[in-house]
């Protein structure tokens, strides 16, 4: 191991950015948005399926902004062969993703 590494470990360096500690004190992370990121990546209960898990559950699959609701879309692109999806979506006007591999990933 590295001596950050060692640091990070040892608990005298923030688990998610390896900056030193001021004072070794317990602490994980060195500040909030350090805490948030590293909660995120490692998972748990901020794991992003549990967050998008929680915003489905508080939004039902319908984008507060724009008023689609995502999941109805989502359910009927699914039962499409993917031929089918492509038409749909270009008949609903639907904006087609600009890349190649975002559109495979679509159908």
């Amino acid at each position: 191991a590295t001596p950050v590494d060692r640091a990070v470990i040892e608990g005298r360096a923030c688990a998610w950015c390896a900056e030193p500690f001021p004072r070794p004190g317990g602490a994980t992370y060195c500040s909030q948005s350090c805490a948030e990121e590293g909660r995120l990546r490692r998972g748990g209960i901020y794991s992003s399926t549990r967050i998008r898990e929680q915003l489905f559950a508080l939004e039902r699959g319908k984008c507060a902004k724009c008023g689609v609701d995502a999941h109805a879309l989502f359910r009927k692109m699914k039962a499409l062969h993917p031929a089918e999806r492509l038409n749909a979506l270009l008949n609903a006007k639907w904006k087609l993703p600009q890349t190649r591999q975002s559109t495979d990933r679509l159908l």
